[in-house]
């Protein structure tokens, strides 16, 4: 990777085209509705993963190839896909700026990363990776210092990736400090900066869980629908959104997949942990 100068953690991109100016394009030339402000109709994260979730099992599929990447997320920004309630859901905003984030948790190959890099800057978007183990050396899964250094370089994000098994006792005492307490601050000496948010994979943790992370400095991400995100690999599409109405303001959210939105036959409904309406009557 060429030089090792740092720029902010949430620094854009690059600015925004001038009214009349081209906006982001596809390889073939067409304009990606949204890329450049106005009303966003993308979904609010998208995550990459390539392969099985559980460490250690064999790698069963390949990254995705870079045509059929950047046509996944060209048609993510066609306003046709975006179904209600998605879209008045989607106007409570995004993080820092008016582009859509993306969510990956490791970004599979560090070749992965190269190819993913380009599309999201083209496209005028902005991602955060979620890491759970540094690689360490030239060889293995997921990211290593000089690919974490690069995404920074480039405006991205990076946050700590929490295994499905996280619970309350592995987040305190000797379990933590011998585990994920090293993890974040092996993290935290490459980035040069403290990590702010955590993101359980692929399971949503109990509530105490959430507040343990708060406690530690971390926003809490999870999973509404715990399992169904890593059978198929590659990229899928999901938003950050809160659990329900009743969420307050800061509290953990919810990661919804998204897939099953552009597809209108099919029914959605948020995941909601309120108590049932008392019914009237028989």
């Amino acid at each position: 990777m060429r030089g090792e100068e740092e720029i902010a953690p949430h620094a854009p991109i690059r600015d925004a085209a001038p009214p009349g100016a081209p906006g982001a394009v596809t390889s073939s030339g067409r304009p990606v509705p949204g890329a450049w402000g106005g009303p966003l109709r993308l979904p609010a994260a998208v995550v990459t993963r390539v392969g099985p979730l559980q460490p250690g099992s064999p790698r069963t599929v390949r990254p995705m190839p870079p045509r059929m990447l950047e046509q996944r997320l060209a048609r993510l920004a066609d306003p046709s896909i975006a179904t209600l309630p998605l879209e008045s859901l989607l106007q409570t905003g995004l993080p820092h700026d008016r582009r859509p984030f993306l969510l990956s948790f490791d970004g599979g190959y560090p070749e992965h990363v190269e190819i993913v890099l380009p599309l999201l800057e083209r496209l005028g978007l902005r991602a955060s990776f979620f890491v759970p183990e540094l690689r360490v050396g030239r060889r293995g899964e997921g990211l290593g210092a000089p690919e974490i250094r690069a995404l920074q370089r480039r405006g991205m994000g990076i946050g700590l990736g929490l295994p499905p098994a996280t619970t309350l006792a592995t987040l305190r005492g000797a379990a933590f400090r011998r585990t994920l307490e090293p993890r974040l601050r092996q993290l935290e000496d490459v980035t040069g900066r403290a990590i702010r948010t955590a993101a359980c994979l692929g399971a949503r943790p109990a509530p105490a869980v959430c507040e343990r992370l708060r406690s530690l400095g971390l926003e809490a991400l999870c999973f509404a629908e715990p399992g169904h995100h890593w059978r198929i690999g590659g990229l899928l599409c999901i938003a950050r959104l809160p659990l329900s109405p009743s969420t307050p303001p800061g509290r953990w959210n919810a990661l919804v997949r998204m897939d099953a939105l552009a597809d209108r036959s099919r029914g959605f409904t948020l995941p909601d942990d309120r108590p049932p309406r008392a019914t009237v009557g028989p």
